[in-house]
C-alpha cells in the first residue's frame, strides 16, 4: 500500500554509528550459514565444518605490506582463526542444537534496537523538553515527601590557599563579609592564589562532599554545623577557610534548589513515557484503520 504521512515521521534519522553497525551486521549473522557454504569452494584452512575462505583471509590482511610482512600477518591471522574455531567447534559439539540456535534472539534484539533507535530519534525531534520554573515549583510542592534529605547539606564559601599567600587577613574578612564588592574581591583572589575554592553561594552541597575537601573530621556533624559559622584551619603548607552560610538537617525536606535538576529530569522522563505510550497507541489504531493489520481467520 502507498506510504501514508504520519505525525511520527522523522525529519532525518541519524542512527548512532554503533547502532547502525549492529543493525547492518545482524542480518549478516542470521545468514552466516549461507555464506559458510559458499566459502567451502575456496578455503585455506578448516576446523571440522568451519572454513576460512581465501577471500576472507585476503580481506583481513592490511594493504601495502611487503611479501615477508604479508606472510607473517597471514600466518598470525590463520593461527588465531584456528584457535578460535577449535574452541567454537568444541562448544558446538557439547551444546545441544536448541542451546546454540540464536536466530530468534538475534531477530528480537535487532527489532528492539531498531524500535529503540526510532523512538530515541523521535523524542529528540518531536518532544518539548522545556521545563519552566513554575512547573518545577508545582511538582516540588505536590511531591515534597519524595525529597527527604538522606544527609546534611550546606551552602558555603570555601577556599584553600598556601599558608604564605598574600593578604590572608583580607581574605578572611572577605570570606565573612556579605558585601557584593568583597565577594567579587574574593572571587578574583581565588582565581589567582587558591589551590581549591568553592564560591557558588546558592548551590547546596552534601556536607560529606565538603568534608572530603578539608582536614576536618567532626565526631558529630550536627554539633559541628551548629557550633561553627566560620572555620580557619592551618594544615602543613596550606590554610583552609570555610564559611557555612546555611545548612539543612538530614531527614528534613530538601530545598527546592537542591533538587531542581532532579525534578526537571523527572518531568521530562514522564513526558517521554507518555509520548511513547501515545505514539504506540496512535500507530496501532492508524494501522488498523488503514488495513495494515490482518488477522488470519483460517
Amino acid at each position: 500500500m502507498p506510504y501514508l504521512k504520519s505525525p511520527y515521521d522523522l525529519t532525518l534519522l541519524r542512527v548512532p554509528a554503533q547502532h547502525l553497525m549492529l543493525v547492518l551486521l545482524l542480518p549478516v549473522l542470521l545468514f552466516a550459514c549461507d555464506w559458510q557454504d559458499q566459502s567451502k569452494s575456496d578455503w585455506v584452512v578448516r576446523v571440522d565444518d568451519h572454513y576460512l575462505s581465501r577471500e576472507e583471509l585476503v580481506n583481513a590482511l592490511p594493504r601495502r605490506l611487503s611479501p615477508e610482512d604479508s606472510t607473517r600477518a597471514a600466518d598470525a591471522y590463520v593461527s588465531q582463526w584456528l584457535k578460535d574455531h577449535v574452541v567454537l567447534s568444541q562448544a558446538e559439539l557439547n551444546l545441544s542444537p536448541q542451546r546454540i540456535n540464536f536466530e530468534a534472539q538475534l531477530r528480537d534484539y535487532r527489532n528492539s534496537l531498531v524500535v529503540y533507535t526510532f523512538e530515541t530519534e523521535l523524542i529528540r525531534q518531536k518532544l518539548d523538553t522545556t521545563v519552566t520554573d513554575a512547573e518545577i515549583a508545582r511538582y516540588y510542592q505536590e511531591y515534597q515527601r519524595n525529597f527527604e534529605l538522606k544527609d546534611y547539606i550546606v551552602r558555603v564559601r570555601y577556599i584553600k590557599v598556601a599558608s604564605d599567600a598574600p593578604k590572608l587577613a583580607d581574605v578572611e574578612a572577605w570570606m565573612k563579609s556579605e558585601a557584593d564588592d568583597d565577594y567579587f574581591k574574593l572571587v578574583d583572589y581565588s582565581q589567582q592564589f587558591a589551590s581549591k575554592s568553592f564560591l557558588e553561594e546558592e548551590r547546596w552541597l552534601y556536607l560529606d562532599d565538603l568534608l572530603r575537601q578539608v582536614p576536618i573530621r567532626p565526631e558529630d556533624k550536627l554539633d559541628f554545623l551548629r557550633g561553627n559559622k566560620f572555620v580557619k584551619l592551618p594544615d602543613g603548607d596550606y590554610l583552609y577557610m570555610l564559611n557555612i552560610l546555611d545548612y539543612q538537617l538530614k531527614d528534613g525536606v530538601s530545598p527546592l534548589e537542591f533538587v531542581k535538576q532532579d525534578i526537571r529530569n523527572i518531568i521530562v522522563n514522564k513526558r517521554k513515557r507518555e509520548f511513547i505510550i501515545n505514539m504506540r497507541q496512535d500507530l496501532f489504531e492508524t494501522a488498523l484503520k488503514n488495513n495494515q493489520i490482518e488477522y488470519r481467520t483460517q
